[in-house]
């Protein structure tokens, strides 16, 4: 879709490159992870359930961002280092289409019907996502024993 020329491709890979893209991607997933464990089904406060909902939703949409923009920039399959020949990038696609999938069901039927819950809680793999960019640095923890 995008030429490899494409002064948009060139911009959206040198952001997707920059250290701080990155830095904004960790605090996103730690983030999240904070709002996951917060978000336990016996809350009763409606506030603080909709607050929860509402910056699982916003994380949810930056997640969306990172991976159209990483498409963009990467090209999506067809090539050498494209976006769906890592698979990391393979598990943040699924993780994005289970969130897609839990707003088009939580649109659709507007209740807490239980296999919706069951789709929300595949939220919990966004953490993985940790895992998948800091996969060299977890080898020099282990190898130091810290």
């Amino acid at each position: 879709m995008f030429s490899s020329h494409s002064s948009l491709r060139i911009f959206l890979k040198k952001l997707i490159s920059n250290p701080y893209f990155d830095g904004m991607i960790y605090h996103c997933i730690a983030f999240n992870s904070l709002m996951l464990a917060l978000d336990e089904p016996r809350l009763t406060d409606g506030y603080q359930r909709a607050t929860i909902s509402l910056i699982l939703n916003l994380i949810s949409i930056v997640f969306v961002c990172e991976m159209i923009i990483k498409i963009i920039a990467m090209g999506f399959y067809f090539g050498e280092n494209t976006y769906f020949k890592d698979n990391w990038n393979r598990l943040d696609f699924i993780i994005v289409m289970f969130s897609f999938l839990t707003w088009f069901l939580e649109a659709l039927f507007d209740s807490d019907l239980s296999f919706i819950v069951a789709f929300r809680a595949l939220r919990a793999l966004r953490p993985l996502r940790a895992v998948s960019k800091n996969e060299g640095k977890f080898f020099f923890l282990t190898k130091y024993n810290l």
